[in-house]
């Protein structure tokens, strides 16, 4: 391929055309260059130039492979999502059983200290 390409950019000089690095394009357009990529892409059983303009753009291996990793990155997505949900009712859960400990806490304080039973109104006990 090194070959080709070096061969294509003598080609090009000849004719006064500058190649840039990123020319392989050319390589491609040009038919009979492409003729020898092909015979080159046959032996080593890839498709030959051109042969993804007409169909799909990828492999039917590489599409299954990056839908799948799409889907799974969709899934890990949503799963931090409903993880960040989770935190913020535990955390929330959590602050009201602390004020709730902290009242109680208070309360049995208050009838150690006094011997006298407090009523409140937030208790679904009594």
């Amino acid at each position: 391929m090194r070959a080709l390409v070096a061969a294509f950019k003598d080609w090009a000089e000849e004719r006064g055309v500058a190649v840039p690095g990123s020319a392989w394009q050319y390589v491609y357009a040009e038919r009979a260059w492409a003729d020898e990529i092909n015979a080159v892409a046959a032996s080593q059983g890839l498709k030959p130039v051109g042969s993804r303009r007409s169909g799909s753009t990828t492999d039917d291996p590489v599409q299954a492979r990056l839908d799948r990793m799409g889907r799974e990155a969709k899934a890990q997505a949503e799963g931090h999502a409903q993880s960040k949900v989770r935190l913020a009712h535990l955390e929330r859960e959590l602050a009201e059983q602390k004020a709730e400990n902290a009242r109680l806490r208070e309360r049995f304080a208050f009838m150690q200290r006094t011997g006298m039973v407090l009523r409140v109104g937030d208790d679904a006990e009594c």
